[in-house]
C-alpha cells in the first residue's frame, strides 16, 4: 500500500471515530449533567403530602390509590398499609441521577415510551399533580430509567420507587380477612361435608360438643393460628354460590362465638378451581385461599377427633348445660 493510500485510510478512520463519538454523545450527557427537572419533580414529592396516586401499567394495569378519612384505598377497596407506606417512603427517598439520553429514539430501549412505561401521577395536598414515567431497571442495583411526560430527556433514578410502584391491583389491596382475639373465643361451630360440629372451650382443653372428647391439639393449633391472622392469597371478582341448589358447591362455614354468645366472626367458603373463595358474612370482598389453608381453618371432623367413629347425630351440642349458651345454628 502506498503512503498516500495509507494517509487517506488513517484520515477516514479518524473521521469515522469522530462521527461515532458525536452519535454516541447525542444520546448521552456527561457525568456532570444535573438531573434538572426530574430532581425538581421528586423534590415536590418530598415537600408536600401525597393525597392520591394513579398508576397505569404497560399491560393496562390501572390502580387508583386514594387517602380517605378511614385510610388508604386501592380502586375503592381497602389498601395494604405496608404497600402504601413502601410507596410513600420510596417516593420521598428517590434520588435523580444523571441524564442518560436526550434522543427519543432511545425511549423504547429504556422502557420509557408512553406504552411501555409505568405512568405514575401523584396528587399533592397543594392541589397540584406530579407525573413521571418509570421505565426499565437501570444498570445498577435499585436504579431505573425515568422520564417526565412531554419531555425527551431520560434520567436514572435510584431507590425503591420502581419496585414499589410496578405491581398489579391485588398487591395493593389489603389481604387481611380477619384477626380474631382467640383468647376471647368460647366456641367454634363448623360445617363441612354436610356435617355440623362444634368445639367448646373448657377449663382444661377444647372439647368436641356432644362427644366429651378433647379436640386434637395440633388441629386446634392450626385453626386458632389461622383465626388470629387470616390473610388471603388473592381475590375473586364474583360472589359465592349460596348452595349446591344454586349451581355451586356446598358451602363450608365457620362461626366463632364469644363468652357472651356474641358472634366474633362468621365465614363461608366454596371450592373454585383448585382454590377456595372465602368471605366474612356481611362483607363484600371475596378472597382466595389455597385448599390446605381451608383445611386448617375448617378441619374435617375426623381430623379434630382422629380414630373416633363419626356419629353425626351426636355432633350437635346439647340443648342444656354449660355449652348451650355457645351454640349457634349455622
Amino acid at each position: 500500500m502506498s503512503s498516500r493510500a495509507l494517509r487517506y485510510l488513517l484520515v477516514l478512520l479518524a473521521a469515522l471515530a469522530v462521527l461515532y463519538a458525536i452519535l454516541t454523545l447525542s444520546g448521552r450527557a456527561d457525568s456532570s449533567d444535573p438531573a434538572g427537572p426530574v430532581a425538581v419533580a421528586l423534590e415536590d414529592l418530598r415537600a408536600a403530602d401525597v393525597t392520591g396516586i394513579d398508576i397505569l401499567g404497560p399491560a393496562g394495569e390501572s390502580v387508583a390509590l386514594a387517602r380517605t378519612d378511614e385510610g388508604w384505598t386501592a380502586n375503592g377497596f381497602g389498601a395494604d398499609s405496608a404497600a402504601i407506606q413502601r410507596m410513600l417512603t420510596a417516593s420521598g427517598e428517590a434520588k435523580a441521577g444523571d441524564r442518560v439520553s436526550t434522543n427519543p429514539a432511545n425511549h423504547e430501549r429504556l422502557g420509557v415510551t408512553s406504552d411501555s412505561a409505568w405512568h405514575v401521577t401523584f396528587s399533592l395536598v397543594t392541589g397540584t399533580e406530579t407525573g413521571i414515567l418509570l421505565g426499565k431497571p437501570g444498570p445498577s442495583f435499585n436504579a431505573a430509567y425515568i422520564r417526565l411526560p412531554e419531555q425527551d430527556d431520560v434520567y436514572l433514578v435510584t431507590g425503591d420507587l420502581r419496585a414499589a410502584a410496578a405491581r398489579p391491583l391485588d398487591e395493593w389491596r389489603d389481604k387481611l380477612i380477619a384477626a380474631v382475639d382467640t383468647t376471647a373465643v368460647d366456641a367454634i361451630h363448623l360445617e363441612r361435608d354436610s356435617t355440623r360440629y362444634s368445639i367448646i372451650r373448657t377449663d382444661s382443653a377444647w372439647t368436641m360438643a356432644g362427644l366429651d372428647l378433647p379436640a386434637d391439639p395440633a388441629a386446634m393449633g392450626d385453626l386458632l393460628g389461622e383465626l388470629s391472622d387470616l390473610r388471603a392469597t388473592g381475590f375473586f371478582d364474583q360472589g359465592l354460590a349460596e348452595s349446591a341448589d344454586d349451581g355451586g358447591p356446598v358451602l363450608l362455614r365457620l362461626v366463632a362465638v364469644g363468652a357472651a354468645a356474641d358472634t366474633l366472626l362468621e365465614l363461608e367458603a366454596a371450592e373454585r378451581e383448585a382454590a377456595y373463595q372465602v368471605r366474612a358474612v356481611d362483607a363484600t370482598a371475596v378472597y382466595q385461599l389455597p385448599a390446605w389453608r381451608v383445611d386448617r381453618l375448617i378441619p374435617a371432623h375426623d381430623r379434630l377427633v382422629p380414630n373416633v367413629e363419626q356419629d353425626t347425630s351426636r355432633h350437635q351440642p346439647p340443648a342444656t348445660g354449660r355449652s348451650s349458651r355457645r351454640t349457634r345454628t349455622l
